[in-house]
């Protein structure tokens, strides 16, 4: 085997795993895990924060204009 078709093989492998950990962040992200209980509180309490509807309104009203 060449150092290229090693270089390629890993690559290869690295791209799968990476695949991997995106969808199961996602299947986190939906099932609502991805934040502890405590980090989401934490995350409530910061200026910034608003729930996913209103957030989802405001797209909505961005796409009428």
């Amino acid at each position: 085997m060449t150092l290229t078709d090693k270089v390629e093989a890993e690559l290869k492998e690295a791209l799968q795993k990476a695949d991997a950990l995106r969808q199961s962040i996602l299947k986190k992200a939906f099932e609502g895990r991805l934040l502890t209980e405590k980090e989401l509180e934490a995350t409530r309490r910061e200026e910034d924060w608003e729930p996913a509807g209103k957030l989802l309104e405001k797209i909505r009203l961005e796409k009428g204009k």
